[in-house]
């Protein structure tokens, strides 16, 4: 029979946490951090349609910009074109053109 005392000087003594079975202990850390990781990535598809939409609406709002600005145009056009016309059938009417 060895000694104890004489067998840990030379050999360090093996602590329990060693002696845990590793592959349980990682694979139930592996198994919470995929849980994290999936938790993580529903924001993240979250965060990205709503990226879409905000990108979306900000075409159409472009797109009623635009057809806004072109009506404006229009009745504008439309009325200058109209007192000219008037302008003109009067003028004509008395004999003024």
């Amino acid at each position: 029979m060895i000694d104890p005392a004489e067998l840990f000087r030379v050999y360090a003594p093996v602590s329990k946490k060693e002696t845990a079975d590793p592959p349980t202990a990682n694979l139930s850390l592996l198994l919470k951090l995929k849980e994290s990781e999936t938790k993580l990535e529903v924001p993240d598809k979250r965060l990205l349609d709503r990226g879409r939409e905000i990108d979306d609406l900000r075409v159409q709002r472009d797109h009623w910009r635009a057809q806004a600005e072109q009506i404006t145009r229009l009745l504008t056009d439309g009325r200058e074109h109209e007192k000219k016309k008037n302008s003109g059938v009067w003028a004509w009417l008395l004999g003024k053109s």
